[in-house]
């Protein structure tokens, strides 16, 4: 379809005007959508409404969490953040928003490394040659040629 609402920041596009603006939230860092019962912000409503049924299926509130036992497959987590990061598997919550493309992610860890491929970040260094690389498993793929 037709998308006439180009973002000035980067190259996405959008066919109506709400879509634009709530994705240029991505670029200001702003999250004006919050939480009722725990208070997290989110830039996206859809971020909030999914981050919401958590609550509903782990009985968690601003009391606190009741256990660390997943109420929708019964796994048990070793504490509340593990149980937290578990059950957006279950809710397909995805509150880690890249700056530069939009996409998505469940854990921040993701998107730190998703971030090296816009900003060429190679943390990674051999230590036989000195190549650099942006992700460990490349480093490790990498030294099996020395």
């Amino acid at each position: 379809g037709v998308r006439p609402f180009q973002c000035t920041q980067c190259d996405k596009a959008y066919r109506t005007k709400r879509d634009l603006q709530e994705h240029q939230v991505l670029h200001t860092g702003q999250r004006p959508f919050s939480c009722e019962q725990c208070g997290k912000a989110f830039a996206r409503r859809p971020s909030l409404r999914i981050h919401r049924k958590i609550h509903l299926a782990t009985g968690t509130g601003p009391a606190g969490p009741k256990g660390c036992q997943c109420a929708i497959c019964g796994r048990h987590l070793a504490n509340p953040g593990s149980l937290r990061n578990h059950m957006r598997l279950h809710t397909g919550e995805r509150p880690y928003a890249c700056p530069y493309c939009g996409k998505d992610f469940r854990q921040q860890s993701n998107l730190r490394e998703h971030l090296r491929l816009h900003t060429g970040e190679k943390p990674y260094r051999c230590g036989f040659c000195g190549d650099a690389f942006p992700k460990l498993p490349e480093l490790r793929r990498h030294l099996i040629s020395h």
